[in-house]
């Protein structure tokens, strides 16, 4: 009795630490489709990691407005972004960045999207997964990044209505699920939208309709 209940106590202790991992890895909240990193008004350098593709936003503690500089990633602007300009920033790359915000300085580490029942899919894989299984592909682009060219039967929900209208997607949870967009940067941020809503089979065409296109497969307009 008492060697189960040893092993049950380690048994839980592991899985107590993997879940505080997983949950630690990846800074902020995600929310509406957006990443949001939050900045305090202390003084200490800031550490984020975030995943490739994602629309990162700061909740700052303090008012005003904050200068973001990241030299590796040829970003530079005011956070929050002014009024009538795009609120978030895309990150669009891989790797290990230094970045300052105001006078903070900081590391932003930028990561693949991983993770059970996740894919990434190149344009020659996605041919034989739509042969084979018939896939539910999924438009994350614009209505008129659509309308220029989108693959055939696939249907439109751009990613930053994703998370307000994932019930138009009910009934495809268990279904594999192709996300395309131009590059393949909205399709990652749409696939981990998916993956938290249960979805188990979701592949994402990694370098998106534009590598598509460049390989000679057709579009429908």
């Amino acid at each position: 009795m008492k060697k189960v209940t040893l092993f049950s106590l380690l048994i839980s202790l592991l899985f107590s630490r993997a879940s505080a991992q997983d949950a630690g890895n990846i800074s902020g909240i995600l929310r509406d489709g957006l990443r949001h990193l939050p900045v305090d008004a202390g003084s200490e350098p800031l550490d984020f990691t975030v995943y490739r593709g994602d629309y990162i936003v700061f909740d700052f503690s303090l008012d005003g407005s904050f200068r973001f500089q990241v030299p590796g990633l040829s970003i530079d602007l005011d956070m929050p972004r002014p009024v009538g300009q795009t609120a978030y920033v895309k990150v669009k790359e891989t790797g290990t960045f230094a970045f300052t915000l105001a006078d903070r300085k900081g590391t932003l580490h930028v990561i693949e999207l991983e993770g059970p029942g996740y894919t990434k899919v190149t344009a020659e894989e996605a041919v034989r997964l739509i042969k084979e299984s018939s896939p539910f592909i999924l438009d994350v682009r614009t209505p008129g990044e659509y309308a220029a060219g989108h693959l055939e039967g696939s249907v439109l929900l751009p990613v930053q209505d994703l998370f307000s209208r994932m019930e138009t997607l009910t009934g495809h949870e268990q279904d594999p699920v192709l996300v395309v967009c131009a590059t393949g940067n909205r399709s990652t941020v749409a696939s981990h939208l998916l993956m938290k809503a249960g979805f188990t089979r979701v592949y994402n065409l990694r370098y998106g309709i534009k590598e598509w296109m460049q390989r000679g497969n057709p579009v429908v307009k």
